[in-house]
């Protein structure tokens, strides 16, 4: 399991960074954790093509997202259509996922990232584009180095299911999965023994950590999948649509 060895000892590393960059209170304290999760997580196992930014995403009509704090995207697709440093305007279909990062995971931080992945939602795809490649959703996630959730009548489930209830929009998975440190993973996802028109086949599902950091582990597990999964399908999406 060397891949998992070397994942896991990346987990640990930016936990040491991030625990020592707490300690220093300072306005560019979510800034340092976000290149933390980025050097040690995302950035060494992602594909040639792959690339990571902060900004917004557009569509071709020119609508944008709010501001994102890491868009995973593949310029192979569709180039960006401005990158200065480490901000980018980002094409719609040339991105992979979306990631929040939170210092503490709060019932406003969720909010928050609850109306960002909406957001993206509400992009959609060029009509020549649905037409010719079946597209899956972006999927949004949230990542939290700790959680203020301070009552142990309401998990991190709940809390996630009862803020998508408020500020969802009508929208089943706005976000795809949330990871807090140190607490059970919690992802969307279908149940396979179910018939597709069952009203509970697709819900929110927890797993608990068995070993330290786990959760971590499914979680940038699910990101990486997920990314090559949605590269591979969107090959053949052309440019022209915005420039003509």
């Amino acid at each position: 399991m060397i891949f998992r060895k070397h994942l896991l000892t990346n987990v640990k590393t930016m936990i040491f960074l991030a625990d020592d960059a707490k300690k220093i209170q300072h306005d560019g304290l979510l800034g340092r954790l976000k290149e933390i999760f980025l050097d040690e997580l995302l950035n060494p196992y992602l594909g040639p093509t792959m690339k990571t930014c902060t900004g917004i995403v557009i569509n071709s009509t020119g609508k944008q997202s709010k501001q994102i704090d890491i868009i995973i995207y593949d310029s192979e697709i569709i180039p960006p259509a401005i990158l200065r440093q480490e901000a980018g305007v980002i094409p719609v279909e040339s991105v992979l996922a979306t990631i929040e990062i939170k210092s503490t995971l709060t019932s406003k931080t969720l909010k928050n990232s609850i109306l960002n992945g909406i957001s993206i939602k509400k992009l959609g795809f060029h009509p020549s584009v649905i037409r010719s490649v079946s597209l899956h959703n972006i999927p949004s996630y949230v990542f939290a180095f700790s959680s203020d959730l301070a009552d142990l009548k309401k998990t991190e489930k709940q809390r996630v299911e009862e803020a998508i209830d408020k500020y969802g929009e009508g929208y089943q998975a706005p976000i795809s999965a949330v990871c807090v440190v140190n607490k059970p993973y919690i992802y969307f996802s279908y149940d396979q023994k179910k018939e597709e028109n069952d009203a509970d086949k697709y819900k929110w599902y927890e797993i608990q950590s068995n070993n330290q950091y786990e959760e971590i582990l499914h979680f940038i597990s699910k990101i990486l999948d997920n990314c090559f999964n949605i590269k591979q399908e969107r090959r053949n999406i052309s440019i022209s649509h915005y420039i003509f």
